[in-house]
């Protein structure tokens, strides 16, 4: 068993973490309202997409018409979604 340890803890000496680049996208946060995870979630997709843009709840429908992001992630927003819901048409529409 320790030659196998031994065999393991070498290779992992070798190992050396690569990130892949960031995606070619433009993605609109909006956060949960929990600052720690949102926090974490900001700093992730910064290392994982080409921009991020952090929306408010209350105007991410304006928000995402002026900056046509190519994805909108909500956490939570059962809580703070507008009325009328809006999908990628209508972002589009208002632009025009």
């Amino acid at each position: 068993m320790d030659i196998i340890w031994a065999a393991a803890r070498r290779s992992w000496t070798r190992y050396t973490p690569v990130s892949p680049p960031p995606a070619p996208l433009r993605l609109m946060y909006v956060p949960q309202g929990f600052p720690a995870i949102d926090q974490g979630i900001i700093s992730a997709l910064q290392r994982t997409v080409r921009e991020v843009f952090v929306g408010s709840p209350q105007h991410m429908l304006e928000q995402a018409r002026q900056m046509k992001p190519d994805i909108v992630l909500v956490l939570n927003g059962l809580h703070v979604f507008p009325a009328t819901i809006c999908s990628r048409s209508a972002i589009s529409e208002g632009s025009e």
